[in-house]
């Protein structure tokens, strides 16, 4: 069966306050989306053949009615239940527990180092890293036994303070959790990341070489590894990129907003309003699939790494 999913933004609360985060809603006034409200999403998705749900946030674990959310999405007939988490409350073996008898789950790990002080700076959570870490553990532990069915993928956020240690970063959750699924997400200017721009934002040039390390390692490694944020003309010396670009993945359906819900289509909002082109893209031979570097970053750091890509 082919799989149509949505994904359902829970509201923004979260127990992290990320200095890379694309919002600056104060934590104080970010609230969740009502039970009752998602459970009609959640119906309505499905009686138009949604097979697959991603529960978003904020942070969705923390949701308070997150395993009954999870439950009556399996009974009403999803075949799976994304999670994007930042994994914390993983750590918990009975929460964990209780949320995979509910459904067959997915986790999504959103984790951007492999070294403590980098992590919990990054996140603002002294101590975060260990409980990420053992909730890496814990997934892990029931993956082997046969209780978790998905893989477990890790996604980080490429920035000034990860960027030179991303192969290590990869090479640590590969050997020591078994993950074989990475994402790498440029960092986008927005929010609490466009406050911190000169600390956090690196050039797409610096990166290159070290994601280039990770493109590499994942072919040597049988990995899966991917990419968001990043323009074609950049990755250009990487032979066969387009197999890393990961946005090529990311046609659903988004539904998010506290007051008033909004749906869209996450690579047309992408396209329409987080990317930017110049006009010599126009000469590019991949321009109709690139989107373009972050529009943030474009006005800051400007074009003038961007070549287009000319046919021989």
């Amino acid at each position: 069966m082919m799989e149509k999913e949505v994904q359902l933004n829970l509201g923004k609360v979260c127990n992290n306050l990320c200095k890379f985060c694309m919002t600056d809603i104060p934590l104080n006034k970010r609230k969740f989306i009502p039970f009752s409200q998602i459970k009609k999403e959640l119906k309505q998705f499905r009686d138009k053949n949604y097979n697959v749900v991603g529960f978003l946030g904020g942070e969705l674990t923390i949701y308070p009615q997150i395993i009954e959310l999870i439950a009556f999405a399996d009974r009403l007939g999803y075949k799976r239940i994304n999670l994007v988490s930042n994994g914390r409350r993983y750590s918990d073996m009975s929460f964990l527990k209780k949320l995979v008898q509910a459904g067959n789950i997915k986790f999504y790990i959103s984790i951007h180092s492999h070294e403590e002080k980098t992590e919990d700076f990054l996140t603002s959570i002294n101590g975060g890293f260990r409980e990420k870490i053992r909730g890496l553990y814990n997934l892990n532990l029931l993956r082997k036994k046969g209780i978790i069915k998905e893989k477990i993928s890790v996604n980080l956020v490429v920035n000034k303070l990860n960027y030179k240690v991303l192969p290590r970063t990869l090479l640590f959750y590969f050997k020591n959790f078994d993950i074989k699924d990475f994402r790498l997400n440029f960092i986008k200017p927005d929010g609490r990341a466009m406050k911190n721009f000169k600390i956090l934002v690196p050039t797409y040039k610096e990166t290159m070489p070290y994601l280039k390390q990770c493109f590499l390692l994942s072919k040597k490694m049988n990995m899966d590894v991917s990419s968001e944020g990043i323009p074609f003309c950049a990755m250009k010396n990487i032979k066969n990129f387009r197999d890393f670009v990961g946005e090529s993945k990311d046609s659903k359906n988004i539904i998010e907003g506290e007051k008033n819900r909004q749906e869209f289509q996450y690579d047309e909002f992408r396209k329409d309003r987080l990317r930017t082109k110049t006009p010599k893209c126009g000469k590019c031979i991949y321009n109709s699939s690139c989107e373009g570097p972050w529009t943030n970053y474009a006005e800051i750091y400007g074009f003038k790494e961007f070549k287009p890509i000319i046919r021989n």
